[in-house]
């Protein structure tokens, strides 16, 4: 018996992950030159954006915007992972790969400091 062919969304095929990805990246880069704020984080400005972080030694890979609060010395990053879609279930593989990077770059010392936590 013949197995049915199944085809692939066109968002798939078409680089709708990657488009979407790259227009989120783009926002926060119009965030940081236009002087904006990162949503989730303190009201500082955006100071630098790494794009791919596994070349920084993340495990989140997407995006790591990184912020500074003015005339201070304290500082705070947001680890993105940009999905276009994702189910918070237990059998979905996307989140769970989502949640083991971050969980990987939240025990890493060299980048997260607990000592602002809580």
């Amino acid at each position: 018996m013949l197995e049915e062919k199944h085809l692939s969304n066109p968002f798939s095929t078409g680089g709708g992950g990657r488009n979407f990805e790259t227009r989120i990246q783009a926002m926060f880069t119009v965030l940081m030159l236009s002087g904006g704020v990162s949503p989730c984080l303190p009201s500082w400005p955006i100071k630098k954006i790494k794009l791919q972080g596994k070349y920084g030694g993340f495990s989140t890979d997407d995006c790591i915007i990184f912020t500074k609060e003015p005339n201070g010395k304290q500082e705070a990053k947001l680890l993105a992972q940009i999905k276009p879609s994702v189910s918070i279930t237990e059998g979905d593989k996307t989140f769970g790969d989502v949640i083991q990077a971050e969980w990987i770059d939240f025990c890493n010392p060299q980048l997260f400091n607990h000592d602002g936590c809580g």
